[in-house]
């Protein structure tokens, strides 16, 4: 069946929304009605399929020219090519011959219940639906063991059936999730960054490819493509993070903490966005856009020569790149230090920053893209009057960019954040001046500076000082970088 489309996440096959639409178009509807009701006359075919189409496209009598000549058995079961929704289509409006744009009548449609009906060969009990009132908003329908009922839990409606009907019960239950992928819409209201969903855990997400696959501190985040027909975002490519904490409470609160943290930021050019975020049975998930170039880390591996040479600019514009992208992660940061709530000021600390969570947007136009703050995990907000607090450990942060307060005081405040943008800050100006290779000297030149005992890569060193407290003291490579 070629209008199928195989989910590679979860080795699933799903119809694509537009293309269900398509199929279900109103000749082919009453072609196939015709063939399954030959004893009912052509008005009550046609009244039929008016009722299983309203709502969907407004693809109704006036507009059957439009329609290709197959019925819908034809159409679930032949090779056609898919179509891409206009914007008609996906803000509920129809074009109509003359091309004027008319909104489409809020009538309840049955064109999924009908396609499932199609696609389990027995079209005949849509009349069974209709009687019972069932439409396709009350998709997804529940059964159970032994299959002798079939309900919508949103209205308390059920069919009832005897034990004869069991089999095209659970035939209808398990067909149902391939009409039924969701759509990720983005929010447009302005006063949140991005929808959430609560997703039937037997739903099939529409993801066309799944590739690149990275392990973090709090999830799995995987590479992946949307169907074109799902989603009404500009780009193609997504993140998807799924939080990984072994504990279900742990994992519902870190994806709280998380989406809290995403939610209350003001929109920033330098700050990751979100995209949706959304709960499927037991998985926590977030989307994001993809970014084309990796991360800070992966930038960090190529040539600063070779990256002038392929954008075809000169050296002058990407230091003026540089200079640019750091200031903008100077102000992400500032939004992230200073957020005002309604009528209350709240001061957040991101806690993370590092290489690996600044990410690469190379695909966000000349000369060479955008850098953007990642990965707010681990973020915290106070008010004024606890924006330093104490903390027993770094917990999941960077520990190369781990700051003095960290040792010494176990304060946190907003100093580790700054501090751990000025570590980032000099790689960042080892690696255009020396490339690559000198980043990874300049970490080889930090561990020989440290304690015997810890070796660590970081940019200070606790030193005794004459009354037995230890004071912290840039590392003799780190000042060589400063001068």
């Amino acid at each position: 069946m070629e209008a199928y489309v195989m989910s590679p996440y979860d080795e699933k096959l799903f119809i694509p929304h537009q293309k269900l639409k398509e199929i279900c178009n109103y000749q082919a509807v009453v072609e196939t009605l015709t063939l399954a009701f030959p004893e009912k006359d052509a008005n009550f075919h046609k009244d039929l399929a008016s009722a299983i189409c309203q709502g969907r496209d407004c693809i109704l009598p006036a507009d059957v020219s439009k329609a290709p000549p197959h019925t819908a058995i034809d159409a679930l079961n032949e090779s056609r090519k898919p179509t891409i929704p206009n914007e008609s289509t996906l803000t509920g409006q129809a074009v109509t011959k003359n091309g004027t744009v008319v909104p489409c009548e809020s009538s309840p449609s049955y064109y999924r219940i009908f396609a499932i009906l199609v696609l389990i060969g027995q079209v005949r009990l849509i009349e069974t639906f209709q009687d019972h009132s069932l439409t396709d908003e009350d998709l997804p329908l529940s059964s159970t063991p032994p299959f002798d009922t079939l309900s919508s839990p949103m209205r308390r409606v059920q069919i009832p059936c005897g034990s004869g009907d069991r089999h095209w019960i659970e035939t209808f239950f398990s067909k149902q999730w391939s009409v039924l992928a969701p759509y990720f819409e983005r929010n447009t209201t302005g006063n949140r960054r991005c929808n959430e969903y609560e997703i039937h855990q037997d739903k099939i997400l529409p993801i066309e490819e799944v590739s690149e696959k990275h392990d973090g501190g709090f999830g799995v985040v995987k590479k992946i493509k949307i169907h074109r027909e799902h989603h009404n975002f500009n780009h193609e490519y997504f993140a998807l993070k799924t939080m990984s904490q072994e504990k279900p409470e742990s994992k519902d609160e870190a994806f709280r903490l998380e989406l809290q943290a995403l939610l209350k930021i003001d929109p920033d050019r330098h700050i990751i966005e979100i995209c949706a975020a959304f709960k499927m049975g037991d998985s926590r998930c977030f989307l994001f856009p993809w970014a084309n170039g990796g991360s800070l880390d992966e930038l960090w591996i190529k040539s600063p020569s070779d990256i002038i040479e392929s954008a075809k600019i000169q050296w002058s514009q990407f230091v003026r790149w540089i200079c640019i992208q750091c200031h903008g992660i100077i102000k992400g940061l500032m939004t992230i230090h200073e957020l005002r709530s309604g009528n209350e000021m709240l001061f957040g600390i991101h806690n993370d920053i590092k290489p690996d969570n600044i990410l690469y947007f190379s695909q966000d136009g000349p000369p060479l893209g955008t850098l953007k703050i990642s990965d707010l995990g681990l973020m915290k907000f106070h008010k004024h009057d606890s924006r330093t607090r104490k903390s027993p450990s770094m917990g999941m942060a960077y520990q190369p960019y781990r700051s003095p307060e960290h040792d010494t005081s176990e304060i946190r405040s907003r100093k580790i954040d700054i501090w751990a943008f000025g570590c980032l800050f000099a790689e960042f100006m080892t690696w255009v001046i020396r490339g690559g290779n000198g980043v990874e000297a300049f970490k080889r030149q930090r561990i020989k500076g440290s304690d015997p005992e810890l070796w660590e890569d970081t940019f200070f060193i606790l030193k005794s000082s004459l009354f037995g407290s230890k004071k912290p003291t840039l590392k003799r490579s780190v000042k060589a970088v400063r001068t």
